[in-house]
């Protein structure tokens, strides 16, 4: 969030600038020079970390690997927060993928804390790169991954106002308004600063003026007032097509500017400086950038012949239209030509804020003299466009309607229709929210949400932090710690049981039976598998063990002792009619996935891809849940990706649900112990929802909130072994006070992020590991390597100071 030093006079526009202090204030609005043209800011950004930028730089493919490893070495070292801010607009993935090196950019931004934008169609634009490019999935307002929470944000930054308002008290500020309050008495004056720039679509605004100017020469003969009311209306129907026709996303914008268009709708007697083009004057500053690029120097070359062309075409021998500034204009002038014209023309092809428009505003103070209203012509594809609610918003493109809204706004401004108070009425409203929303609200906002961006928050560990094996005495202990009833909650696929290519191949097998049978045996301890099998297959492989719990679905249907052997739903009245809309996309992608198939449950739809391919598999996943994201919209369903599948289920359907009811359901009389076992990410809501103390186990690789991990099914199984064989606790029988020592393991448990790094002070022995890796695997499941034999057998204490 740190700006560029001033430089060579001749190519920035902050020349005749006096420096601001090093303050957040100062740091924010430096950063924001794409959007400074001549107001004091660098307007040379070859410094910025811009695509064109980085795709010419020899190391460009280390940018985002370099960025991640530079912040996590500078939060491990001094617990610093990082927040990354992006002054440009974020490109769709469309347009970020061209570039080779975009996952490492996006991952690199990633590193960060807290990521911020302008817009939220930036932030969407983000989300989507980061779901197709790095496969994970964001929330509206965070992104896990790898061990980390990246929060999300849009942050609209401000104008510096009191730079500028110091600027309108000073005495040059007051001589160049007086001179061109004098130099332009009786004219309508319209004012355009922007850098000299490809993306401030400067020969786009020029082919607009031009067309203005004509329509304004063709109509000045007919004075008349019933034809002048006429063209106006003309103006507004163009105006208001071309919002009509630009579909959903600027049907949003209607309502920009709308309170404008009202009140200048009826009869009235429009003034001549409105449409005579002898009587309008358009101040050009186009301050030079990037002077030694071919780019820059042919759209200098096709400005200046517009200009001349124009200016050929119009002028007479005491007035012409355009006057053109090619240089960098001081603070305290730019502030007087603000505050003298009557229009501002902000029409950029793309930008991330721009500020201009918003400086525009704050000079019009009603309170000084000479300073009259204004009306601002605005590019609905810059930031801006979402705040300054009475703008006239057009398309850049649109050459019809930008010159119409130029006409509109002079109407507005200098036209008869309203008072001077309701001209001021428009100006006064926009100017009371931008010096609210300034530079400095900017810096506190972002600083704010950085404060505390993991407050209350349980991420999911690396695969390195969450390592430790369990072992004999671990299940020893699960039995003997405390007196009481345990739970166990126990995943099917990938969890008990090893996957196959065929799901229903994949049935327990004599040693899963055996362990299943001692452990139904026990009265002190509850068993739940939750699984996202439908209750068909549950039913059928355990229905005949009466003590256990079998949850299906992911938590949709439950049956067990406490519904007497039937099955109950979790939401009695589910929503399922989005169902009909999502299953033919899944069967879309089925069709041009080879060896996918779609799964459609009672409360669910899956679509599975274990038999195809691994990489391709892996793309039309992602492919996949950035269609789905897009498509839901407000349907009651959310998306997960699990081990090869990628599932939507309805809201009410969690497996941590599952979790929090079995809690509530024993609150007079908590677990003593609970075991938590899950491979995939449907099951990491268990592990959250769980109470910290609690013994999470992840089967497999991957990141995870889990505490502890061993590699395979087989381990589960004889974990299982273990604690079955083992001698049978005593079970209190007084509900109203749970076992000495003790807390209650209630739903409304909070833990802290110290807390859930704490992990238990047991390292693997060799021994341990032989007998472990000597396990029995189920007969029809070949053994497999190691996946996870490179990670070191201890853990780190993420608590510990550097």
């Amino acid at each position: 969030m740190t700006g560029t030093p001033p430089g060579d006079n001749e190519a920035r526009a902050d020349a005749a600038f006096p420096q601001l202090p090093a303050s957040a204030e100062a740091n924010a609005q430096e950063g924001a020079a794409e959007d400074k043209a001549g107001s004091g800011y660098p307007a040379d950004v070859s410094r910025n970390p811009s695509s064109e930028h980085v795709s010419r730089n020899p190391s460009a493919e280390h940018v985002g690997k370099g960025m991640r490893r530079s912040i996590t070495q500078v939060e491990l070292s001094s617990k610093l927060r990082i927040a990354f801010f992006l002054h440009t607009p974020f490109p769709s993935y469309e347009v970020l993928s061209v570039l080779p090196q975009c996952v490492d950019v996006v991952e690199g931004v990633l590193g960060a804390d807290l990521v911020g934008f302008h817009t939220y169609n930036y932030l969407r634009h983000f989300r989507s790169c980061v779901i197709r490019l790095c496969g994970f999935t964001p929330e509206m307002d965070y992104v896990d991954h790898k061990g980390q929470r990246t929060r999300l944000g849009v942050f609209p930054i401000g104008a510096n106002v009191r730079s500028m308002l110091e600027a309108m008290k000073t005495e040059k500020f007051a001589e160049h308004l007086k001179e061109y309050t004098e130099q332009f008495q009786g004219k309508s004056l319209v004012l355009n600063v922007e850098r000299l720039d490809y993306s401030k679509g400067l020969p786009q605004k020029l082919a607009a003026i031009q067309r203005y100017l004509e329509d304004a020469k063709r109509n000045e003969e007919d004075q008349t007032r019933e034809t002048r009311q006429e063209e106006l209306q003309k103006r507004f129907e163009r105006l208001n097509t071309h919002r009509a026709n630009r579909g959903l996303a600027t049907s949003n914008l209607r309502r920009v500017g709308a309170q404008v268009m009202k009140m200048l709708v009826g009869d009235y007697a429009p003034p001549e400086t409105s449409l005579d083009h002898n009587k309008t004057v358009f101040v050009f500053i186009a301050v030079p950038s990037r002077r030694d690029v071919e780019e820059y120097q042919k759209i200098e070359e096709e400005v200046h012949r517009s200009i001349s062309t124009i200016n050929g075409m119009f002028s007479t021998l005491t007035h012409q239209p355009i006057v053109y500034i090619h240089r960098g204009v001081g603070l305290p002038e730019l502030a007087a030509l603000y505050a003298r014209a009557d229009c501002c023309l902000v029409t950029p092809l793309i930008d991330g804020m721009n500020l201009v428009a918003k400086e525009f505003i704050v000079t019009k103070d009603r309170s000084i003299e000479n300073v009259v209203p204004g009306a601002v012509v605005l590019s609905e594809l810059a930031g801006a466009a979402q705040e300054l609610f009475d703008a006239i918003v057009v398309n850049p493109y649109d050459d019809d309607a930008v010159a119409d809204a130029i006409a509109i706004g002079l109407e507005l401004t200098r036209g008869n229709r309203l008072s001077e108070d309701q001209r001021w009425e428009v100006t006064d409203r926009m100017r009371e929210s931008v010096l609210e929303n300034d530079a400095v609200a900017w810096g506190k906002s972002m600083l704010s949400e950085l404060e505390q961006p993991h407050k209350g928050v349980r991420v999911a560990r690396p695969a390195r932090l969450a390592w430790q094996y369990l072992d004999d005495h671990m299940a020893t202990r699960f039995l003997e710690s405390r007196a009481g009833v345990k739970a166990i909650f126990l995943d099917y696929d990938g969890t008990l049981r090893e996957f196959e290519a065929r799901p229903e191949d994949a049935v327990p097998c004599v040693e899963m039976n055996s362990i299943l049978e001692l452990l139904n045996k026990r009265e002190d301890l509850r068993i739940y598998i939750v699984s996202g099998r439908n209750r068909e297959f549950l039913e059928q492989h355990f229905g005949a063990y009466k003590s256990l719990t079998l949850i299906a679905e992911h938590g949709y249907f439950k049956m067990g002792p406490d519904t007497d052997g039937e099955w109950v739903s979790f939401s009695p009245y589910p929503s399922l009619e989005w169902k009909e809309k999502i299953l033919p996309v899944l069967r879309m992608f089925t069709r041009c996935t080879p060896g996918a198939h779609t799964e459609e449950k009672a409360s669910a739809i899956v679509w599975h891809y274990r038999d195809c391919d691994e990489k391709f598999g892996e793309f039309k996943a992602k492919e996949l849940m950035h269609q789905l994201a897009l498509s839901l919209g407000n349907l009651p369903c959310q998306i997960s990706q699990g081990n090869k599948i990628v599932e939507v289920a309805s809201l009410s359907v969690r497996k941590g649900v599952v979790v929090l009811s079995a809690l509530q359901q024993h609150h007079a009389t908590p677990f003593a112990e609970i075991l938590i076992c899950g491979d995939d990410r449907t099951d990491e809501s268990m592990f959250v929802e769980a109470p910290k103390d609690s013994l999470t186990v992840k089967v497999g690789a991957g990141e995870t909130a889990a505490r502890y991990r061993v590699e395979s099914p087989s381990d589960v199984r004889r974990f299982l072994t273990l604690i079955a064989e083992g001698p049978v606790a005593e079970v209190d029988a007084d509900p109203k006070s749970p076992p000495a020592g003790t807390k209650p393991r209630g739903i409304s448990f909070q833990p802290e992020l110290a807390d859930m790094n704490r992990f238990f002070s047991f390292k693997e022995t060799e021994e341990s590991r032989d007998r472990r890796r000597q396990s029995t695997a189920c007969q029809s499941c070949d053994d497999e390597d190691d996946p996870l034999a490179d990670f070191p057998g201890e853990t780190e204490d993420l608590t510990a100071p550097a």
